[in-house]
């Protein structure tokens, strides 16, 4: 200490608990030259250690933190508010942790001192709020100033005392509390005193003396994060770094948001540079903000260059924040300034400069005789509006006299208007501020410097001339007036500040409404033809020009007035507010310190409340057509959209889908209920959980409106820009596709006619198996049957739609068409982050577009290959009764709509339907069986009852006998489905359903495998019970059972595929004897996939069945 006198007389006391925030604020507020810009004192210590120049504070010791390692029972980020509130009680509780406080700037902080948070427990919100500053400093103290400075390796006098106050240190996994490092300590405790620098990984932390490691800040740091962004945010578009969504604004940007907001909703939000702003555009939303309680949380304004240096530091009227500053500034305006007396007292200026505008345009007309002459009204209006009020405010006219001042106000005014507003970039992104690479912060200091030189002069004018007749009933002359009585208030800087906003508010914007006005008249003769008619019957037939008075009585130039300002409102968005602390608007968690722009001219041409929005109709205003407004404003406006969780900013709800998806949705149904919406990026969906709501989204006359298809970057590039029949939109093309898809592909007697195919690949399926089986002479052998039904059903596809085998045959054309596949559904479904954060797919980081394109040209060079190879050997008799010959012998009748792109979809969508998904399926259903022997003894007693005892191997038609086994595959297809989410629908218009308000473009995911699997539909959903299909009630419960879709989407394929699974599985569970490959029960493990295969491979050991010995195959 350089005077350690002094330092004995510093108080001390002991930290009982932590100092209220708002308490710090308010000393700051007191005494704000103590926190000014370089000061020594300022703030809070973010930094580490106690640099020269630095007053000292002392903070918290730890202790809270001693149990806080990783793997420490109850502590984990899974909850940060509990993590928070330990750490704070334990250095709240710690017998030695002391604070030491100081006289300053005449005690002023020891005025509030005595405002201390009780310790924190849940109970107490407020003290979690007192405590953000804390959080957001990682470990931050209400520690008070000290006068004293340290050079670095001198001690504060004041730590003498506290040689007994232990430090935690953490050590593989270990914490030890240890005294101070001393200089030189090498264990005999001798040495000078130091505060000794924290080493590699370890971080201060506003801690003197106190060392806390690098990983503890981290786990605060992430606590503070978690805490912050579990929050239910307004959905927001795709932004960019640094810049966030400043690159979608473009003019007009009342126009631009209203645009975004037909996308996002009423309510959203964007990133404006370092600023967070919302954005609405509904009259209910608008209501709720700034109404009732939340008209206070939005009563400031935010900050900007131009209201620092024009507008005195944002202490104007216009710009200041809300207290009691604003509110004397709002009561002066009131009821000095616009009060009945004010107004009644500067009648005559307005008065006299109507008649000067009258008599302007009236010279100008008098030139052309009886022609009718060509006005620019523009500047006649600017004009008249800037006169009325520098005669009501200083007594003075400036437009018409043309002389130096006039010029000067002039184009201080022009230039106001100029740089004016939030539209100056360093006001978001603060670096261009810093650099002020156009200039504009010269330019507004500039324009500062000059108004203030001229408002002043005005006033010591009005204060020198305060008895001359054209200063006496000026608004200036007023407030000077109030001045004698009460100085330390209506200072010069308040009075100008007061003029420099009348001046600024008043002209522009009613010279541009009354220009709009005669605009609209102009356009609407009939309305202007109505108005004049009105003027004449109430002034001009008593022989007189109009009066201010007979606008009360003027009703239907009133109307079209308030209609003008409906369509053009002359502050389109408003002048944005900004809230002063955290607050839940509409749902939606809105952050201290958000910017809220209000689009005025959206929400007075929204179509849910106004009748023919874009009309010029001053008629809507009459007074019973008004009460219907509100009515249908009422019914209209709110809408009711389904629950969601809490998102992040930007990617909104990506981050809660963990695999398996149709799990982690099934988790969250729980807290949010069956139907639930999620933000995924830029896209909005609602996810479904239930029967009911499931029947309701996709039956009647909804089905229609969720009949459309996502659009995605796979299906883009693979499938034909999305017109594929499984992608296209609800349309002509997707009707005339699904027509093909039944009546010529999948119709009883196609299906028939490929029966050979099937029975031909189920016995090569069984010969393979029986090979196999020999080998192991009489005794079991293992069998892994992902590959060979793999194999199986692509065969039977690639067989019925290009008569060709490709498994089994090793080749080059078998190889590639293997490979097509497997990255098809590597890249397949509804799991690129591109597709719900367009900004990924543009930089393309991982190469994701780029394999798509090369696979889509590789697939569609191989199937056109097919269909030329079909077109040239049509008569080959294995080409004979393929799909595509099919399909070409149609386009020869059609070759408009049969074009080749259509068939090579058809043949693209089969190929990716029907094979990956019912080999899958058969997977499923062999380890169900395996895993409850009594259901495959009972399966294997009825095969042979009707089979084997005739000495035959099962056909296709006998499936339709056995009843038992087709209750095993619809039992594995509840538990199992190949798709448990189905392929998502998209809304394409609004609706209402199951309450909920569904916006246009919205998508929609059917948790089938949870419906299948809900206990208030099926009894035991999780056992595996086949029974449970014997009754016919299950087949009349529409939304139970979707493994094949709903709805007009449901897969046409659906009898085809359940007689090849029937077929496949009864043929193996016949000619073979199954057991578990190991006594233990199969892995039922889910893996990841665009179909949901196990996530491992079936490996099961078999016997071939006596049947075999005596049957050829």
């Amino acid at each position: 200490m350089k005077d350690g006198s002094k330092g004995k007389s510093i108080a001390r006391e002991k930290h009982a608990s932590f100092r209220q925030d708002r308490a710090y604020r308010a000393y700051k507020e007191r005494y704000p030259r103590s926190f000014g810009e370089g000061s020594s004192r300022g703030g809070r210590n973010f930094g580490i250690g106690v640099p020269k120049e630095q007053h000292g504070r002392f903070a918290i010791n730890p202790r809270g933190i001693q149990n806080l390692r990783h793997g420490e029972e109850g502590h984990n980020l899974s909850n940060p508010q509990k993590l928070m509130m330990d750490a704070f009680k334990g250095a709240n509780q710690h017998p030695k942790a002391t604070q030491v406080s100081q006289r300053h700037d005449g005690g002023g902080w020891e005025q509030f001192k005595s405002k201390e948070i009780s310790r924190f427990d849940e109970a107490d919100q407020s003290a979690l709020d007192d405590a953000n500053l804390m959080i957001e400093g990682v470990l931050l103290s209400d520690s008070e100033l000290l006068d004293e400075e340290w050079e670095e390796g001198e001690v504060p006098e004041f730590m003498e005392e506290m040689e007994e106050m232990p430090r935690c240190r953490f050590r593989k996994g270990r914490t030890r509390w240890l005294k101070p490092v001393k200089n030189g300590d090498k264990g005999n405790g001798e040495g000078k005193k130091v505060l000794s620098k924290p080493k590699d990984g370890w971080a201060a932390n506003s801690l003197v003396g106190i060392r806390v490691p690098g990983w503890f800040s981290r786990i605060i740091l992430a606590a503070a994060y978690l805490l912050r962004a579990k929050q239910n945010s307004p959905p927001s578009p795709v932004g960019f770094p640094v810049v966030g969504h400043l690159h979608l604004l473009k003019d007009p940007v009342h126009r631009c948001l209203r645009d975004l907001s037909q996308n996002l909703g009423p309510v959203f939000s964007l990133r404006l540079g370092s600023c967070r702003a919302v954005v609405v555009t509904s009259a209910s939303a608008a209501e709720e903000f700034l109404s009732h309680e939340n008209d206070v949380v939005f009563a400031n304004r935010p900050t900007s260059t131009l209201g620092k240096y024009v507008a005195y530091n944002n202490t104007a009227l216009s710009q200041a924040p809300y207290g009691d500053h604003w509110r004397n500034l709002r009561r002066i305006c009131t009821v000095e300034i616009f009060s009945a007396a004010r107004l009644k007292a500067s009648f005559e200026i307005r008065r006299d400069e109507m008649r000067s505008l009258l008599r302007t345009i009236h010279a100008a007309t008098s030139k052309g005789g009886n022609n009718s002459v060509r006005m620019e009204l523009r500047p006649l209006l600017s004009g008249f509006t800037l006169n009325v009020l520098m005669r009501m405010v200083a007594g003075k006219r400036y437009y018409g006299e043309d002389n130096v001042e006039a010029k000067q106000v002039r184009e201080l005014i022009s230039e106001a208007f100029e740089l004016g507003g939030y539209t100056y970039a360093g006001d978001f992104l603060p670096i261009l501020k810093l650099f002020d690479f156009n200039g504009y912060v010269k330019k507004v200091k500039n324009l500062g410097s000059k108004l203030e030189k001229f408002l002043q002069e005005l006033v010591d004018e009005h204060r020198r001339n305060r008895g001359k007749t054209e200063f006496k009933n000026t608004m200036i002359t007023h407030l000077l007036t109030l001045q004698e009585s009460q100085p330390e208030y209506y200072t010069d800087e308040i009075i100008k500040g007061l003029v420099l906003v009348l001046i600024v508010a008043g002209t522009d914007t009613t010279a541009v409404t009354l220009e709009w006005a005669m605009a609209n008249l102009l356009n609407h003769p009939d309305v202007l033809a109505k108005a004049k008619s009105e003027l004449n019957n109430a002034v001009s037939s008593k022989g007189r020009l109009m009066e201010e008075s007979d606008t009360s009585t003027c009703t239907y130039l009133n109307k079209v007035i308030s209609e003008t300002l409906r369509l053009y409102p002359a502050g389109p968005m408003l002048v944005p507010h900004a809230s002063s602390a955290d607050c839940k608007v509409a749902g939606y968690d809105i952050p201290r310190g958000t910017w809220l722009f209000i689009n005025a001219w959206a929400i007075q041409r929204d179509p849910k409340v106004w009748d023919e929005p874009e009309a010029f109709k001053p008629e809507r205003f009459d007074h019973e057509e008004l009460k219907t407004y509100h009515a249908a404003y009422l019914l209209r406006a709110k809408q009711n959209l389904p629950p969601s969780p809490v998102g992040f900013p930007v990617i909104g709800h990506l981050h809660l889908l963990k695999d398996p998806v149709h799990r982690c949705l099934r988790d969250l149904s729980q807290n949010l209920g069956p139907v639930f919406s999620l933000r995924l990026g830029s896209c909005r969906a609602v996810v479904v959980t239930s029967a009911s709501a499931a029947e309701e989204f996709l039956s009647h006359e909804n089905d229609v409106v969720f009949a459309n298809r996502p659009i995605t970057t796979m299906y883009a590039y693979v499938l034909y820009s999305n017109t594929a029949v499984s992608v296209a939109p609800y349309g002509d093309h997707w009707r005339n596709l699904r027509r093909i898809c039944t009546a010529e592909i999948f119709s009883a007697a196609r299906v028939k006619e490929s029966f050979e195919i099937r029975r031909e690949e189920v016995r090569y399926l069984v010969r393979s198996i029986h090979a196999a089986t020999l080998r192991g002479n009489n005794n079991s052998v293992r069998v892994e049957l992902r590959p060979l039904l793999s194999g199986f059903t692509l065969n039977v596809i690639m067989r019925m739609v290009a008569g060709k085998r490709y498994y089994g045959e090793d080749n080059a054309e078998a190889k590639e068409v293997k490979e097509l596949i497997s990255e098809t559904f590597e890249l397949g479904g509804f799991t690129y982050v591109g597709d719900f954060l367009p900004i990924v797919k543009l930089f393309d980081f991982d190469g994701y577009v780029k394999r798509a394109k090369k696979l889509g040209s590789k697939l569609d060079k191989y199937l056109q290959e097919l269909v030329d190879e079909h077109r040239i050997n049509r008569g080959k008799t294995e080409f004979k009764n393929t799909m595509i010959t099919h399909l070409l012998t149609l386009q020869e009748s059609q070759p408009e709509y049969y074009t080749d792109e259509t068939i090579k979809g058809l043949v693209l969508v089969m190929l990716l339907a029907g094979s990956d998904t019912t080999s899958v399926t058969i997977e499923w259903a062999m380890a169900n069986l395996l895993n409850h022997p009594d259901v495959l003894v009972k399966v294997k007693t009825e095969l042979n009852n009707v089979l084997s005892k005739k000495g035959r191997l099962m056909e296709e038609s006998d499936t339709s006998t056995c009843t038992y086994l087709n209750n095993v595959i619809s039992e594995t297809l509840r538990l199992n489905p190949a798709a448990p989410l189905l392929v998502p629908h998209a809304s394409s218009g609004g609706c209402k359903v199951a309450g909920y308000d569904i916006p246009r473009g919205t998508w929609l995911f059917i948790n089938a495998w949870a419906i299948q699997r809900d206990p208030k539909v099926w009894d035991e959903p999780e056992v595996f019970k086949p029974e449970r299909f014997e009754s016919e009630e299950w087949k009349t419960q529409h939304g139970k059972f979707l493994s094949f879709g709903m709805g007009r989407r449901a897969c046409p394929g659906m009898g085809l595929a359940r007689l090849v699974l029937g077929f496949a599985l009864g043929s193996l569970i016949q000619c073979f004897n199954w057991e578990r490959d190991e006594d233990v029960a199969v892995d039922m493990s889910e893996g990841k996939g665009l179909t949901m295969p196990k996530a491992v491979p079936l490996v099961a050991k078999c016997k071939s069945s006596p049947i075999l010995d005596n049957i050829v195959i």
